[in-house]
């Protein structure tokens, strides 16, 4: 070991953070999530990987550990290899310094910006089984140089939000690292061997060095070598280490896989065919095991739910609230909206992705970046996930007439309604292709109707002795003023904040509405008749609406001064 740093002793301790550490495989054998612990790399010991064995739930039960941000002190006298076991004993000295509850200190990922990215070669080219059988240059081809790849298929879903470029520094050609292997290396599993690259690494690039490196991707000889226990490849969840096989690394769906997991991204399922959940059986995107397994890969992207969470095109998502009243959106799919964002096409009135409670629906139309996509093409697809860092869950893809009933959706017996009235697909790729769909609850609340008429400007001579109407308990939603000859356009996204933004906390005695580019008045997604006079109508409507049905990314709290009294 090159590291000059002082020996270790059985009453040392030191501090890890713990992660999860997921494999891809190629069937549908599902293998178990190993949890590791890393030091940092200004530790005493440098930057390291140990595995937790034992009984780790019981351990960290009630903490959350998907996000990569808990860490544990553990005395040395606990480390066997390279594994940490929570035995009873070792249990009652290893203690947990730090669950992640602070938000400020939270280990997310980030999903928009650059990432450096170092592939690390290790490999011993004098011998055939303990060999890398790409070179540095094939692996840079391979990861950051071809039509397909890691670079490219971020590139190309994110609309160029997340760019993968090559990592830099001294000994560094290209993005790679050539290292040579250890001559033992076949006696070893994955995480040792990414441990002793990861020894060399802090080494060539210790403090002073001037690399750029977020993430390092290891590549290792085959399984007929290094122990993979089964796995095509490994990668931490919320981290920056991935580890693979020589024989799958140049392959998109490991890249692309194993990256997404580094971004807090975890699998995508769905049932088999005798109703058994899958973790890897969502074909709709790069989380599942289905895309091709050869160097072109498929040309796809993520679900619903990871391409929300990785929030690459958020003005193009909405977040609805299911109510009695027919809600009735238009789709468009990634495709298009990846070829026609930042252009002069108003996509305004459109969305891509909507969002209820765990519940995600999405056009899942098979062109352009998506064209490749491995099941339900050309499909409207519901899919459910509980959060961020968390399996999805495939429900069901609809037809144009098809409907979906999800049972006692609010826990209060009524069913959430999500029907497919049109499919509309041209047969140019140039064409925009739209799904439009209803969505309400079965005898659920309905949303009041704004008033119909104007009270007087001047007083009767003489008032009533009782009003001469009262208002109803439950108003309609649906207003009776008649529609516009010409469609609304609930615009989201063309506007200019500094020209007509309002403080969103400011004072309300001294605050004027929010009034988006190109307006006379905000109004939210449900269309003109829902603005702020509409709001401040009832003393109740900003406390029940205010926060939901947000247009040009503002909801009545944030754009009305009536909401803010």
């Amino acid at each position: 070991m090159k590291l000059a740093k002082r020996a270790l002793y059985e009453d040392d301790v030191f501090e890890c953070s713990v992660s999860q550490t997921v494999p891809i495989s190629l069937g549908d054998n599902e293998l178990p999530v190993e949890i590791n612990c890393e030091t940092d790399v200004d530790d005493k010991m440098g930057d390291k990987v140990f595995r937790l064995t034992g009984d780790t739930d019981t351990f960290f039960e009630g903490i959350d550990i998907s996000h990569g941000d808990v860490t544990i002190r553990v005395p040395f006298k606990f480390v066997e290899r390279n594994e940490i076991n929570l035995s009873d004993e070792s249990s009652n000295e290893i203690i947990i310094t730090y669950t992640g509850n602070d938000r400020k200190r939270r280990n997310l990922a980030e999903t928009i910006g650059t990432l450096h990215v170092l592939v690390v070669r290790v490999s011993r080219d004098s011998s055939t089984s303990r060999r890398v059988a790409q070179s540095a240059v094939q692996l840079s081809t391979d990861f950051f140089g071809d039509n397909q790849n890691l670079k490219t298929i971020y590139d190309d879903c994110s609309g160029g939000k997340l760019e993968i470029v090559e990592a830099t520094g001294n000994n560094i050609v290209n993005g790679v690292i050539d290292l040579q292997a250890p001559s033992n290396i076949c006696s070893m599993d994955y995480s040792e061997v990414g441990d002793w690259a990861l020894e060399e690494i802090d080494y060539l690039f210790r403090e002073g060095s001037t690399a750029k490196i977020d993430y390092k991707m290891i590549v290792m000889p085959n399984d007929n070598c290094v122990d993979f226990r089964g796995a095509a490849a490994w990668a931490q969840v919320s981290k920056t280490i991935t580890w693979y096989q020589s024989q799958y690394a140049s392959y998109p769906v490991t890249q692309v896989h194993e990256l997404a997991h580094n971004l807090g991204a975890k699998h995508s399922g769905a049932p088999n065919e005798n109703g058994v959940f899958k973790q890897y059986l969502d074909g709709n995107g790069y989380m599942s095991n289905k895309p091709r397994w050869n160097d072109e890969g498929s040309k796809m992207c993520f679900n619903a739910p990871k391409l929300w969470y990785f929030d690459w095109w958020s003005s193009y998502n909405e977040l609805v609230v299911p109510t009695g009243d027919i809600t009735t959106r238009t789709l468009i799919p990634l495709a298009d909206v990846q070829r026609l964002d930042n252009t002069n096409n108003s996509l305004s009135s459109y969305r891509m992705i909507l969002k209820m409670k765990s519940t995600f629906i999405i056009f899942n139309r098979a062109k352009g970046i998506n064209s490749g996509v491995r099941r339900d093409e050309n499909k409207v697809v519901i899919t459910d996930q509980s959060g961020n860092t968390q399996v999805s869950k495939w429900i069901v893809a609809l037809s144009e007439g098809e409907t979906y009933r999800y049972n006692n959706w609010s826990d209060d017996g009524n069913s959430l309604v999500i029907k497919v009235t049109n499919i509309d697909i041209g047969s140019s790729e140039n064409y925009l292709d739209k799904a439009s769909i209803q969505i309400y609850v079965e005898n659920g609340p309905k949303r009041p109707a704004p008033q119909t008429s104007s009270p007087t400007k001047s007083p009767t001579f003489k008032p009533t002795n009782s009003p001469s109407f009262s208002p109803s308990s439950t108003p309609t939603r649906s207003p009776t003023l008649s529609p516009t000859t010409s469609p609304v356009q609930n615009d989201i996204i063309e506007y200019e904040y500094d020209e007509y933004i309002t403080n969103r906390n400011a004072n309300p005695d001294t605050c004027t509405d929010f009034i988006p580019r190109g307006h006379v008045k905000w109004y939210d997604s449900d269309g003109p008749v829902y603005d702020c006079e509409w709001y401040g109508s009832d003393e109740r409507y900003c406390a029940q609406y205010g926060n939901h049905y947000s247009n040009w990314g503002y909801t009545a709290n944030e754009a009305c001064c009536v909401c803010k009294r």
